[in-house]
């Protein structure tokens, strides 16, 4: 019997479910389930890993300005800068518009995350060129490290989104570690706005 048909549905249908339509690259849902594999290896092998969460910072101006399918251009532009500079057994992912996750596995040091970090940046501060005219995009980018700031995958990522939240309200285009002044700071930063929003 020829299967070849249902062979191709099954692929089709595993592409929807673990990869992101836009840039083909792996999305949450597959994301968090090879972090979970990568934490338990982490556990029993006590190494470290490193959460990122890396944040187009002006998408919303290629948008509002160029469209939205320039907009779709900047992030397979984004996601095509990823898959070249991370390689396997790291991982990357798109989690949704603007917001992509990158994950090291068997980091050393804090110095390790650094020189990845900066070596994204290098590529990712190129000119961008879309119908011959040059844009400079920014990124910002939030790190959490296992065991360090969580121990799942639930608390690796609100902490890494909590210090590129920090890099946010601090410029822009640059990177921030966890720490746990942090989290204080962003929950007195929410109470006040939802204070302000009540007034």
């Amino acid at each position: 019997t020829d299967i070849t048909e249902q062979m191709n549905l099954q692929y089709r249908l595993h592409s929807l479910a673990y990869y992101d339509s836009l840039t083909q690259l792996p999305n949450r849902t597959m994301l968090e389930e090879e972090l979970n594999k990568q934490i338990k290896q982490a556990q029993e092998r006590k190494q470290k890993i490193a959460f990122i969460y890396l944040d187009i910072d002006n998408l919303k101006y290629i948008n509002d300005t160029l469209g939205h399918a320039s907009g779709d251009k900047l992030i397979i532009h984004i996601a095509n800068i990823l898959s070249y500079q991370i390689k396997s057994p790291n991982l990357i992912a798109r989690l949704n518009g603007d917001e992509f996750a990158i994950v090291l596995v068997n980091v050393q040091n804090v110095n390790d995350i650094i020189l990845e970090i900066n070596r994204i940046f290098e590529y990712l501060r190129r000119p961008w060129i879309l119908d011959k005219q040059e844009f400079y995009i920014s990124a910002s980018m939030g790190v959490a490290m296992y065991p360090e700031h969580g121990t799942d995958l639930t608390t690796l990522r609100q902490n890494a989104d909590t210090a590129m939240f920090h890099i946010k309200e601090n410029g822009k285009d640059g990177f921030s570690i966890f720490t746990s002044d942090m989290r204080e700071k962003t929950w007195n930063y929410i109470q006040m706005s939802n204070q302000l929003r009540a007034a």
